[in-house]
């Protein structure tokens, strides 16, 4: 009988879990408000996109779905050598080009400079990310 209670209230802690994760993902706004979803996608270590209205998560490499961000110069330390490319693509978003397998992203919405990444193997090999100008502006 001990064990039927803790197997029940393991099992309503799984489910809870689920109902979490799925609405934290949900592309549904009317099912949860946004301050609802975005609070809580940190804790399924994802990023809130404000401008996408949902939470991403390094499952978006897979999905093909990372988006682009405004600001991905500011996740350069987030990198180190030997990550996987997935990584870079959860941090930086879709990449903005490919020339000769190095893979670039705008700096900033509005910055010319580029963050260029060097895979090998599907890991990270080098990371160039530019000092950026605020209020720079792409001409």
């Amino acid at each position: 009988m001990k064990y039927a209670k803790f197997a029940l209230a393991f099992g309503m802690c799984v489910l809870c879990g689920l109902a979490v994760v799925g609405v934290a993902q949900s592309r549904f706004p009317a099912a949860v408000s946004t301050g609802v979803r975005k609070a809580v996608c940190p804790y399924i270590g994802g990023r809130f996109a404000n401008a996408a209205d949902r939470c991403v998560t390094r499952s978006c490499y897979a999905r093909h779905n990372c988006g682009r961000w405004a600001d991905p110069v500011s996740r350069c330390r987030e990198l180190k050598a030997g990550d996987p490319i997935s990584e870079a693509y959860f941090q930086f978003g879709e990449p903005d080009g490919e020339e000769d397998g190095r893979y670039w992203w705008w700096a900033t919405k509005m910055e010319e400079e580029k963050i260029v990444a060097e895979f090998e193997g599907g890991k990270l090999k080098a990371l160039s990310c530019p000092q950026v100008r605020k209020f720079a502006r792409r001409q």
